[in-house]
């Protein structure tokens, strides 16, 4: 289970999406911790950044329509909304 820390970034989801659903701040994991990313489309080894950009660990490329996140040897996922 991933806890929020102070020192750990969170992504700012507040208000509410289009479908009335409320949303929420997720925790991020560390610049340049490499975790498993989920896209639309497919899977990677990814990181993000300081700035809370995702990136693809290969091409440092950014990632957009990243669904959740996963630390690397961990069953627990952690979902982008």
């Amino acid at each position: 289970m991933v806890q929020l820390l102070a020192e750990q970034p969170e992504m700012e989801i507040g208000g509410s999406d289009h479908r009335g659903l409320a949303l929420h701040k997720v925790a991020l994991p560390r610049p340049g911790e490499h975790v498993i990313v989920q896209c639309q489309s497919f899977r990677c080894l990814g990181y993000c950044d300081s700035d809370g950009a995702w990136r693809n660990s290969r091409t440092s490329r950014e990632l957009a329509g990243v669904k959740w996140w996963s630390a690397i040897g961990d069953d627990n996922v952690i979902p982008i909304f």
